[in-house]
């Protein structure tokens, strides 16, 4: 069959090569602060959104933002309503591209 899909784990979420761990690297500041990582932690540690749901695309958009974006970002969607939110990582994403002002608004 032309349309198999690829068997095997899935790519997203955090279970790939490297996607467990904090994220590295990246543009911004938000990646390799001290104060955005620990607030990382604490985010992951109160289930608001396990770390296992956090995907590369939402890694991406988050390694982009500078060191108050990112405190900004997690400050919100701690902030958000989890109950009303069923895609975390999309979510959260959103609030990083509004940040980076990449994005967001009506119609995105």
């Amino acid at each position: 069959c032309i349309n198999k899909r690829k068997s095997g784990g899935s790519d997203l979420g955090g279970g790939g090569g490297g996607m467990v761990g904090l994220p590295s690297g990246g543009s911004g500041e938000a990646a390799n602060s001290a104060r955005v990582r620990a607030r990382l932690e604490e985010m992951f540690a109160s289930g608001a959104m396990p770390r296992e749901t956090m995907d590369f695309r939402a890694w991406g958009e988050f390694s982009k933002l500078g060191e108050e974006e990112g405190l900004a970002a997690l400050d919100e969607f701690m902030a958000s309503d989890m109950s009303r939110i069923r895609n975390k990582a999309a979510y959260f994403m959103g609030i990083c591209k509004k940040l980076s002002g990449g994005g967001g608004g009506p119609g995105f």
